[in-house]
């Protein structure tokens, strides 16, 4: 029997995922031949979703992914380090090269073109290598040695103090892998003969900081003095440098380095006697000099009055600044008396017609007169039940004159769908209470939503009666009206709609007392003010209590006139209060009435006091010097290193930097009208240290005249920040604009006594003008109200 060779595919190759003709491809992978390997040797027969999951590839993806990433990393560094390896091979190679033709030439030719020592030699040439363009710089300088014993400082003197030269070659190349390699070399005369041929001398140059250690790595510059032309630099690591130069001519040496100070030498056209004067080269000699340099710091300036102004407010948008109320109310920034609410009109006579409302025949009305005095109303109740099961919304008028006539006040809406389905009592919030006058008509008149007069109501809705025996409290000649149609009406005169108008009476006395004030740094106490309303039949008075141990006092009216029996115009001036007695304060208001119907209403008050808290001056300019001179003028006065003049900004600030340490003094000048009476810290002049720091100072200044405004919000008597004060007198020529701080002050000085106009704006609020009469130091407060 012939033997079938055909092999059995499995069938997961079999799947959609393979083409049965590509199976011999397939068995070429390794995976798929481990795969074949593994079915055979343990007779397991795997599906495809057994051999290679989704979640199997991706995390075999993720993985080789992260393999050729960290190798092509690797690949790119060593790309990089080869790259750069290479550059630097050449430039150490044109290094060499330089230095060995520099090592060629005559002793008397390794030298500078034009320089010192002269010679054939350029400072900077470039050279194309590879197509990468190399830079040589080269530098060459006499070099003392004392080995051979003797030096220009030794006894006997060393007649030939240039020893040798020193040569340096620096190589740089620009690019992604640009860098630099510096060679150095020593060439040697051949004899003494040779070394004596060369002149001129030697400059050694010595950089130290404050506290005499040596600076690393300062720049050292060697210019001419009337060019300005840089001859020669260095940065030595030690911070010591030795530089061959011309003799019989002198140099003007400058050394710094970044975020330090700079010190140089001067010339006659800078300061008619220079302290140290730009140095004088002799030849064969060794001149020596040292600078002084360290690191730089900041002053941090506040230009401010020496006291400040503070205050305790409150708006009494809540009751968080009061801690005992009797009797009050405070709500939404008013405080009033509490009120108690009262029915002043009832119930109503019966009929057997009942109106149907919404409905084409319109709105039902109901007119009532008050009695013999006004009252506020809140609230009106009216007899309803509703007909269906969901009739239209509803609302409530009170007109004047008629049914149609001017509107009075309206309640708030209600669902229609809420009505009960028997008679009962169904309350009307007024949007807010009104006043009804005494012995005034008055008409109820029920609206729906949609407009039932364009007979789009849903309805109806039966305004009902109650039964009474005699007219209600207060109440007189009641009429029912009724709309027919949308253009006529039905008086019936006969008939009343049943209705309850709540009216508020207000208890006839209150008080409410503020939290304690207890000012920081007290200086004195300034005033007290308020912003209140005192209708006809009422009364409000103020009266300022002092603590004392654990108990409070009223402060005597020998102290605070009328205090003991109250205050009651505002402001008042709190001035002549002793501070060493009075260091704690609360305020106590007492609202009154003589008819119930009537209140006082207190909308804010503040307690103002002066403190040693300063308040920032802006725009104000200033002078500070230092003690280190340069030398002196051809009248032999001082010429100092530092001399400044500067304006502190709109908020009386300003930030200078970048100063060397020193000992600064502060002042103003005598014909700007101010007094700087003292500084913080103190006593001047006032040092900075070489630390890198920002020194804070604060310059207390003060004038014979001045105006501290505060400017407010006139609801929440919350400071305005940026708010903007023009402060003008024409015939004086004086015209300022100042924007307030944070806490919406603004200080105008130094001013002449005089009257003064006054322009306050500030976005979101009105704008407002007044005057304002200024002798001594005047404090001014302006409340701006918001734009509605």
């Amino acid at each position: 029997m012939k033997k079938n060779n055909t092999k059995k595919i499995s069938p997961w190759i079999q799947s959609s995922y393979f083409n049965a003709n590509s199976f011999g491809k397939i068995k070429k992978s390794k995976s798929i031949k481990r795969f074949f390997l593994f079915e055979k040797q343990y007779g397991i027969k795997l599906e495809l979703s057994q051999a290679f999951g989704l979640l199997d590839v991706i995390i075999g993806t993720a993985l080789a992914s992260l393999v050729f990433l960290g190798v092509f990393g690797l690949l790119r560094l060593e790309n990089k380090v080869v790259e750069h390896s290479k550059l630097k091979i050449t430039a150490t190679a044109i290094s060499n090269k330089c230095l060995e033709e520099i090592r060629n030439l005559p002793y008397s030719s390794v030298g500078i073109a034009g320089g010192f020592p002269d010679g054939l030699l350029e400072t900077t040439t470039t050279t194309l290598q590879n197509n990468i363009l190399y830079t040589i710089e080269t530098r060459i300088d006499y070099v003392i040695d004392s080995t051979d014993g003797l030096s220009a400082t030794s006894t006997p003197q060393d007649d030939c103090p240039m020893d040798y030269k020193k040569v340096e070659v620096k190589i740089s190349w620009p690019g992604q892998f640009g860098g630099e390699v510096s060679s150095v070399s020593n060439i040697i005369p051949e004899n003494l003969a040779q070394e004596c041929e060369e002149t001129g001398g030697i400059l050694s140059v010595s950089v130290f900081d404050a506290y005499g250690l040596m600076i690393s790595s300062p720049l050292i510059e060697i210019k001419n003095p009337e060019t300005d032309l840089l001859i020669k630099s260095a940065t030595p690591a030690d911070g010591k440098h030795y530089f061959s130069l011309n003799s019989s001519s002198s140099y003007k040496i400058v050394v710094s380095k970044v975020g330090m100070s700079t010190e140089s030498t001067y010339g006659i056209s800078e300061v008619a006697t220079p302290k140290k004067p730009h140095i004088f080269i002799f030849e064969n000699q060794l001149t020596e000099t040292s600078f002084s340099i360290d690191e730089t710091s900041s002053f941090s300036i506040d230009t401010s009055s020496p006291w400040g102004e503070d205050s305790f407010y409150d708006s009494f948008s809540d009751q968080t600044k009061v801690v005992e109320i009797n009797n009050i109310e405070i709500d939404n920034g008013e405080v009033t008396l509490s009120k108690t609410q009262g029915v002043y009109f009832t119930e109503g006579t019966t009929d057997s017609d009942i109106c149907s409302f919404p409905g084409n025949s319109g709105d039902c009305a109901q007119s009532f007169t008050m009695g013999p005095e006004s009252k506020q109303v809140s609230e009106i109740s009216l007899y309803l039940r509703k007909a269906t099961t969901s009739p239209s919304n509803l609302y409530l008028e009170i007109r004047s004159a008629s049914t149609t006539g001017a509107l009075v006040a309206s309640s708030t809406e209600i669902s229609g769908f809420g009505l009960p389905i028997n008679f009962e009592w169904v309350s009307f919030s007024l949007n807010s209470p009104v006043t009804l006058s005494a012995n005034t008509i008055y008409f109820l008149r029920l609206r729906s939503v949609p407009d039932s007069v364009d007979s789009q109501g849903q309805g109806p809705v039966h305004w009902g009666f109650l039964y009474s025996t005699s007219s209600p409290l207060r109440y007189g000649e009641g009429k029912a009206f009724r709309y027919v149609g949308k253009a006529g009406q039905e008086e019936l005169s006969d008939y009343d709609f049943s209705f309850q108008v709540y009216g508020d009476e207000y208890v006839s006395s209150g008080y409410l007392v503020s939290a304690t004030t207890t000012p920081a740094s007290l200086l004195n106490w300034n005033e007290f003010s308020w912003t209140d309303l005192e209708p006809i039949n009422t009364n409000l008075i103020y009266q300022i209590y002092y603590a004392s141990g654990s108990d409070w006092f009223l402060i005597p009216s020998g102290d605070l006139p009328g205090n003991e029996t109250g205050l009651g115009l505002s402001p008042i001036d709190l001035s002549s209060i002793n501070t060493a007695t009075y260091t704690q304060l609360k305020i106590k208001g007492s609202l009154s009435n003589t008819a119930s119907e009537a209140t006082p209403r207190l909308y804010g008050w503040q307690l103002s006091w002066i403190t040693e808290s300063a308040t920032p001056i802006s725009g104000t300019t200033f002078s500070f010097i230092g003690t280190k001179i340069i030398g002196t003028d051809s009248a032999e006065n001082s010429v100092y290193k530092y001399s400044s003049t500067n304006t502190s900004n709109g908020s009386g600030h300003i930030d200078i930097s970048n100063l060397e340490w020193d000992s600064y003094t502060f002042s103003v000048s005598p014909t700007s009208g101010l007094d700087l009476i003292n500084t913080n810290p103190s006593p001047q002049p006032i040092g900075l240290l070489p630390d890198g720091a920002t020194q804070p100072v604060i310059l207390y200044l003060e004038a014979e005249n001045s105006l501290l405004l505060n400017i407010q919000d006139s609801e929440t008597l919350e400071p305005i920040f940026n708010a903007t004060a023009r402060l003008y007198n024409v015939g004086l020529s004086y015209d300022t604009s100042q924007n307030t701080n944070e806490k919406g002050q603004s200080y105008f000085l130094p001013l002449e006594i005089a009257t003064y106009d006054l322009q306050v704006s500030a976005s979101g609020y009105l704008s407002t003008s007044t005057t304002s009469g200024i002798t001594g130091d005047k404090i001014q407060t302006i409340k701006l109200e918001r734009v509605e």
